[in-house]
Parts: C-alpha cells; sequence; structure tokens
C-alpha cells in the first residue's frame, strides 16, 4: 500500500486531485470518478473548528491573519467553498499548491517575505502550527511559534497567549 499512497501524494502535489486520484484508482482497481466524488464531498465537509475561528475572529481588530497551509488544490476548490467563514476570519490564506513550495522550502523565505510586506521584523511574527518541527523551524528564522494541538488547547493557547493581553 505505500507505493500507492506515495504516487496519490505525488501526482496531486504535481498535478491536482482529479489526476492524483487517477493514478490511486488506477493502483487499487477502484473507479476514478467514484473515488473523486468521496474525495470532493470529504474535502467539502471536513471540520474546521469554530471555536477556534471564533477565537481567531477576537484577534482580528490587532493582528493581520494568515492562513499558511501546506495543501492540496482541493483546499481551494473544495474546501473554501463549503467553509466561506475561512474568508471572513483571516486577512490573508495561502496554499502551497498555489505558491509551488511547502511552509519549510526556500529557506523560510516565505516568511520573512510576509513580514517584510507588513513592514514589521518577524521577531514580532507569531506562528500557531501543530508541527512542531515547522515551528522550530519559524524559531530559528527569528519569529515566535507556538505548537498546539487539539481544539481546546489551540483555543486556551490563544486566549492566554493573545486575548489575555499577554502579548
Amino acid at each position: 500500500m505505500a507505493p500507492v499512497n506515495k504516487h496519490f501524494y505525488n501526482a496531486h502535489s504535481v498535478e491536482g486531485s482529479q489526476n492524483g486520484d487517477r493514478v490511486y484508482s488506477f493502483n487499487i482497481g477502484v473507479d476514478s470518478d467514484k473515488l473523486l466524488q468521496v474525495f470532493i464531498e470529504d474535502c467539502s465537509k471536513i471540520d474546521i473548528s469554530e471555536k477556534i475561528l471564533d477565537t481567531l475572529q477576537g484577534l482580528k481588530d490587532k493582528y493581520y491573519l494568515i492562513l499558511r497551509t501546506d495543501n492540496m488544490d482541493s483546499f481551494d476548490r473544495f474546501t473554501l467553498p463549503e467553509v466561506p467563514r475561512l474568508k471572513e476570519v483571516f486577512d490573508q490564506i495561502d496554499n502551497s499548491f498555489n505558491l509551488g513550495e511547502l511552509k519549510l522550502d526556500n529557506s523560510g523565505q516565505y516568511f520573512l517575505n510576509k513580514a517584510k510586506e507588513r513592514s514589521i521584523n518577524i521577531n514580532l511574527c507569531y506562528f500557531i502550527d501543530d508541527s512542531q518541527k515547522n515551528c522550530d523551524f519559524y524559531t530559528e528564522l527569528g519569529g515566535n511559534a507556538y505548537c498546539v494541538t487539539g481544539e481546546d488547547n489551540v483555543v486556551a493557547s490563544l486566549k492566554k497567549q493573545f486575548l489575555n493581553g499577554k502579548i
């Protein structure tokens, strides 16, 4: 099964979700149209925490919020249209598929450029992620990173760090 997943990921990252589904279905013998429909439905019904979005909404007056995701084209095509609140909460949404690079690519130039665009030093920028590796990388760039997982932990961390006047 591992080689199939590798092909599926590579096809998605290079050619887009529909071609990836065809590669995947070819390797396991599942009808590609049915697989694509399930994939679209899953992307459209992804669980995005309203509690986290509500908490982030409370930061909008003080912070410029960017959602930086390492994702496929399916995020833009199927998830964003079904979760319009993401565009309301975040000032900017950047997907790796559109950018052509992942968070850790290009020596972090994405993050440095975002700080420069806002005319602030990266040491005044905050990165919240569920990957310790990503957070360590961001800290090495000079930014402030918080590695948090789980809805309640994310909300508690946001409230503690940003809404209670600490930052």
